[in-house]
């Protein structure tokens, strides 16, 4: 392939050319000089991954005799020996280690004919274990243009090895590559293809009018390609579309109904528009290194770099932390390193190193050019493993004058060949080699939208704004582009999209957390059309998971392919389980993912830009929220909390009353004072207007989380200083990754139109965030040192049965492999966070899910609750620690009831909606009779109720960051018996008094339990609406509901207050804790299953519990206390938290009293349905449920109540 068509996403480095030479003839092997070998392995791998034909080190993950045939080693037959059949015929090749066969299928799948056909190279590794055959899987190494049959050659045992012996492997050449003929070649003689690569321009931005002459070879070359391929009517069949469908075929002819898949790089776009044609089809498919789908399709390719340049940080970190003795590249700072290689290549650009002819090296002199360097660092940062000490002795000689090593480096050829004496294989030929260069821009511009009519000058602005986004490949990879500049052939069939679909099971994506050339973030915006699909990241830097063999990947894939539930199941590992401190925490009304968890995010950011000293440089802030958040409008008052957050307002301390004044002044005065409540000296005052500053995305959704928020930050110039992607999860967890700051992400705007990965590597010790962003945020600390031992990743993860069997540190075949990457990561890259020795406190007892939870609870005869504590205590909980904070998590919950209840009578909640309170008219009703000091509760600022926190009878606002508990004011009779005796008109009937069927007068049947339990839900839920203080349990929109079953357990049933208490919340909390990891918290992912239906899950098993219910009874109430909530939808009338949300408190907590007694009158063990099975069933339901019901105001009541409030919008 010539120098305008590179291919971005891969390159066959270093070994991938003599792994060729084996079987090509020695005239081929012979055939290219520095200059045009350098031009193609390095840069004309496209999608076929150097990673795929280099690692080594996977070897380690099998016995030596897993090993495949040596390269050359041929049996008697040849492809060209095999007859092609449109049935498939399996012939014996390679010597008897696999079986090849030639299948003939229309050149054009929508209109089929015997006559126009082409036929597919198909290669077989059978299973060597029959014992428990699976079936066959199917590969892609990626490309596009790369070939199946030289993978299968070169890898195919150990791959094997990885997914099970017990399938066979089954790879083919994609129609117009390799061995499938015809084949796509643009050029009539090799010696023109020779020619026309030895006139390399180099990198687009070498000098002044490399772009124009770049641009200049791409349209000649598009021309000539489709001359000299006409004939062939190859061109308008060579879309993915067509490629899906030949994979199609030879399923259905080994006789298989549905596909299993696995695809590296450009083969993930095979996989994706598979799924999406046929998701019916798909029984297992792994997509590793993840090219996203959109981006591919609409030809946009902008964020593929967006990792590129995290890869090559790890480059300096890793020289530096190295020392000299392992990086001769080695300064004395990570920035010193990467301004002595920016020195070096400004030299090299201006003085050339020139490598002289010699025995040992070439037969003729060799310039090492600025673009070779370019093209050799785009090129290490596939493999950092295999590349990173090369690369730093390449450097350190470059200095040094010598261009020796980097010819050793990037060629094996010895000599220049005469021209004439390179060996030609016609098109109808097949032909074994690692890739057609010429078939990647044939597919690629096939699957584009449309032919590209760009001009040279707005592809130099492409190339400018890739450099934006990658500074160290952004030029080298900005030459892609050019494959389809002046590319006319428009493909008969194409898909472009929807990329979506329910598949038979869920897809396995798996991601390095840093990708040079697919970034993390596109494996999650793949997996957002697959329902069920879970994204599995490996803590390493690359292309795909080869580029670092890790053992706990290979396991991983291994189960996927192996476990009958067709996904890695949870269920095999033990996890660190959440805090009850964390699940149930203090907080204010009224959301907790749109009101607690956006003041945390917002303290977070202000946090990490103090840290990060850059909070005295900020001049301005812009903060963009999108989907739910935007959604629901002011109504859940989502922007008072993130600004008063970004002042460094503590959400569980925060003066209530002070939260909607301060708000009103930070718009009427137009300022922000970032950090003012830190309490250390460090805030700056802005300038912030909040009609220009606060974004609201209508429409827009981030591709984590519905609940997603932006944060920038500017300097005085303008110049973009950090920036954030937050979401709040649910439950006031906030997730997110590591800030981006100037130095590590450009200012502009690539920034403003790309959301940030969230995925920035960082070392334990560091005390910033995790690198993997997940729904399982395991604390709610603003600062991650904060929180304890394995509470910083949730996922510590610990093999059942046998600990030993976790990975160790896997040796390297290589030599120069480095000791470590960086201090991030090591050499054994694993899919868990790498703990530090002082973090690595794990609880006593973790369970995974209800079923591990029972069992631990029999195995150490302990209760739930009992359990629980005990695990409190092992994240470093005392216990007069634990029973406090459980004692004052019941105060606020009770106080929530009291100030319900003792509300101003006839007043409405704050929002358009106008709701009027009806706690205390209703609690005034329930306890007629009584005299007021029984029904009174607490004075204003004097007496206490049981267990009721102490009042603060300061009535001044106080600022952000300060204690202050509110206590409403109330008149001495609010609650006495005047009420009672007031007089009561005669009651109104309606209907006929003459009629001969009476009507009924007005009644009502007295259930006082009922009663009490609704008033108590529907006290704390105005108490939440309002803007009051509450306990998060386990979410703000459903609050109501667990103090209302405990209030009503300790006032009617308990005889031990304290301990009911104790046992309630702990026993409560460990069933939140299965819905929050098993499923979700978050009515913006689940609707209000996943608050309502989980919190009087969590409330009927709890209240079984106090009443000396066995695990087995508790598991059973809580299950029938989610089963009956299944598929509750979120609709805020309004995007106000009232209604239905109040009432809906009131019978979730009628719902959790029903449920438990259902259990206590049952037989343990004998319900069909299990609290696991609910849960999964719950999670499905989330993943079916039309967006328009979690928690978007756009169906449902929100849009049937003709209030004519606009939702989407911010309340007036």
């Amino acid at each position: 392939m010539h120098s305008a068509h590179p291919k971005p996403y891969g390159q066959g480095v270093v070994n991938a050319e003599h792994r060729q030479n084996a079987l090509q003839s020695p005239a081929r092997r012979q055939s290219r000089g520095l200059a045009a070998r350098f031009l193609v392995e390095l840069l004309a791998g496209a999608l076929l991954v150097s990673s795929f034909f280099n690692a080594e080190s996977w070897q380690v993950l099998a016995s030596s005799d897993d090993v495949g045939p040596k390269h050359g080693a041929r049996s008697k037959l040849e492809w060209s020996d095999i007859e092609p059949s449109r049935k498939l015929r399996w012939h014996s090749c390679y010597q008897g280690v696999y079986e090849c066969a030639q299948l003939d299928v229309p050149i054009d799948w929508l209109e089929p004919s015997d006559h126009e056909k082409v036929t597919l190279a198909v290669m077989r590794l059978k299973a060597t274990d029959t014992s428990d055959y699976k079936g066959p899987v199917f590969f892609n190494p990626g490309g596009p243009g790369g070939s199946g049959i030289f993978a299968m050659h070169d890898r195919g045992v150990l791959l094997q090895t990885i997914i099970g012996k017990n399938h066979d492997l089954i790879a083919f050449d994609p129609r117009g590559v390799g061995a499938s003929v015809p084949r796509v070649d643009c050029w009539d003689s090799p010696e023109k293809r020779r020619l026309w690569a030895l006139q390399d321009v180099g990198v687009v931005n070498a000098h002044p009018g490399t772009v124009n002459d770049a641009f200049a070879r791409a349209t000649a070359f598009s021309q000539m390609c489709e001359r000299n391929m006409n004939a062939s009517g190859l061109l308008h069949h060579l879309s993915t579309a067509s490629h899906v469908r030949d994979m199609l075929e030879i399923l259905q002819q080994m006789g298989e109904d549905k596909l299993k898949y696995w695809g590296f790089s450009y083969g993930t776009i095979l996989g994706g528009v598979f799924a999406s044609m046929y998701p019916d089809k798909v029984e297992r498919l792994v997509s590793d290194g993840n090219v996203d789908y959109r981006e591919w399709h609409l030809d946009t390719h902008i964020n593929f770099l967006r990792d590129t340049d995290r890869v090559m940080d790890a480059f300096y970190e890793y020289c530096h932390s190295a020392g000299a003795e392992d990086c001769a590249f080695y300064a004395e700072s990570p920035r010193v390193i990467e301004q002595r290689l920016s020195s070096l290549l400004e030299e090299i650009r201006k003085y050339p190193v020139i490598v002289p002819a010699s025995e040992s090296g070439p037969d003729m002199p060799q310039l090492v050019t600025w673009s070779n360097v370019k093209r050799l660092i785009s090129s290490a940062l596939y493999q950092p493993i295999h590349m990173f000490k090369r690369f730093a002795r390449v450097l350190k000689a470059l200095e040094e004058g010598d261009g020796v090593p980097f010819y050793e480096l990037v060629g094996t050829d010895q000599s220049t060949p005469p021209i004439c004496s390179i060996e030609a294989v016609p098109p109808n030929v097949p032909k074994v080699e690692p890739a057609n260069d010429d078939a990647f821009p044939a597919i690629m511009c096939a699957d584009r939208p449309r032919a590209l009519t760009e001009s040279v000058e707005e592809f130099e602005e492409f190339t400018k704004r890739l450099i934006e986004i990658s500074s160290a490949a952004g030029d080298v990879n900005a030459l892609f582009r050019l494959a389809c500049v002046g590319w006319t052939v428009r493909p008969k069939w194409r898909y472009g999209g929807p990329f979506e679909g329910n598949t038979s099971h869920p897809i396995l994506y798996v991601a390095n957390m840093a990708d040079n050339i697919s970034p993390l973030i596109s494996a999650r915006n793949n997996s957002q059309g697959f329902p069920g699909s879970v994204v599995l990241v490996q803590n390493s830097y690359g292309h795909t998971t080869l580029s670092a063999p890790s053992a706990c990947t290979a396991r991983h894939i291994n189960a996927y392919f192996q476990n009958d539930s067709g996904i890695y199941s949870e269920a095999d590992h033990e996890h660190a389980v959440i805090s009850t401190f964390d699940l149930f925490s203090i907080g204010i009304g009224p959301s907790s993912s749109h009101t607690v968890g956006p003041m945390r995010a917002g303290n977070i950011f202000v946090t990490d830009m103090i840290e990060a000293g850059l909070l005295h440089k900020v001049c301005k802030m812009r903060i963009s929220i999108y989907g739910s958040l935007a959604l629901t409008g002011e109504g859940h008052m989502t922007p008072s909390a993130l600004l008063l957050g970004l002042e460094g307002a503590d959400v569980e301390t925060v003066d209530t009353a002070y939260v909607p004044a301060r708000f009103a002044e930070i718009k009427q005065q137009k300022k922000l004072f970032l950090g003012r409540g830190s309490g250390d000296g460090k805030g700056k005052e802005i300038d912030f207007d909040y009609d220009r500053d606060f974004v609201w995305e209508w429409g827009k959704k981030l591709p984590l989380h519905s609940n997603g928020m932006r944060f920038r930050a500017f300097d005085k110039d303008g110049d973009q200083l950090a920036t954030n992607d937050l979401f709040s999860v649910g439950g006031g967890f906030v997730v997110n990754g590591a800030m981006s700051i100037a130095s590590a992400a450009p200012a502009g705007h690539a920034v403003e139109d790309a959301p940030s990965a969230g995925n920035e590597p960082y070392g334990e010790g560091s005390g910033r965030h995790p690198a993997d962003l997940a729904e399982n945020l395991f604390y709610k600390e603003i600062r991650r040192s904060d929180a304890a031992g394995d509470r910083k990743t949730g996922s510590e993860i610990k093999r059942l049965g046998n600990a030993a069997d976790e990975p160790a540190a896997l040796p390297t075949t290589d030599p120069d492999g480095p000791k470590a990457l960086s201090p991030l990561t090591s050499t054994a890259p694993d899919t868990k966070t790498v703990e530090t020795e002082d973090s690595t406190r794990q609880p006593r007892y973790p369970f995974r899910d209800g079923k591990s939870l029972l069992a631990l609870c029999h195995k150490h005869n302990l209760t739930i609750a009992q359990l629980v504590y005990e695990n409190e205590k092992s994240h470093g909980y005392t216990d007069d620690e634990i029973c406090e904070k459980l004692v004052r998590i019941w105060e606020v919950m009770d106080n929530s009831i009291l100030q319900g209840v003792q509300a101003q009578k006839d007043v409405t909640l704050p929002g358009s909606l106008k709701l009027h309170r009806r706690a205390p008219a209703l609690y005034r009703k329930l306890t007629r009779g009584l005299y007021p000091s029984h029904t009174q509760g607490v004075e204003s600022g004097s007496s206490r109720s049981q267990l009721s926190s102490p009042s603060n009878s300061n009535d001044k606002q106080s600022p952000a960051g300060t204690t202050a508990t509110e206590s409403p004011k109330s008149e001495s009779t609010a609650l006495g018996r005047r009420e009672t005796t007031s007089r009561r008109g005669p009651p109104r009937i309606h209907g006929s008094i003459y009629h001969p069927i009476l009507p009924s007068p007005p009644r009502r049947t007295t259930f006082p339990a009922m009663d009490y339990l609704a008033v108590y839900a529907i006290a704390v839920n105005e108490t939440n609406a309002s803007g009051g203080r509450i306990v998060t349990a386990p979410t703000n929109g459903a609050a109501g509901i667990i103090p209302s079953v405990l209030k009503y357990t300790v006032e009617f049933i308990s005889d031990d207050p304290e301990r009911d208490i104790l046992t309630f919340l702990l026993t409560a909390s460990a069933i939140g804790m299965l819905y929050k990891r098993g499923a979700t918290i978050s009515a913006a992912e689940g609707g209000c299953m996943a608050e309502v239906g989980v919190a009087c899950s969590m409330a009927a098993g709890a209240f079984a519990a106090c009443m000396g219910a066995s695990p087995e009874t508790v598991e059973q109430a809580a299950e029938i206390g989610i089963e009956h909530n299944l598929g509750l939808t979120c609709d805020p009338i309004g995007g106000l938290v009232q209604a239905p949300c109040i009432e809906r408190n009131a019978l979730g907590a009628i719902k959790a009293i029903s449920s438990a007694n259902l259990a206590l009158s049952g037989t343990p063990g004998t319900q069909k349905v299990s609290l696991d099975d609910a849960i999964r069933a719950m999670r499905l339901t989330a993943q079916g449920m039309r967006n328009e019901f979690k928690e978007t105001s756009l169906s449902g009541l929100a849009t049937s109540v003709p209030l004519h409030i606009p939702v989407s919008v911010p309340d007036c």
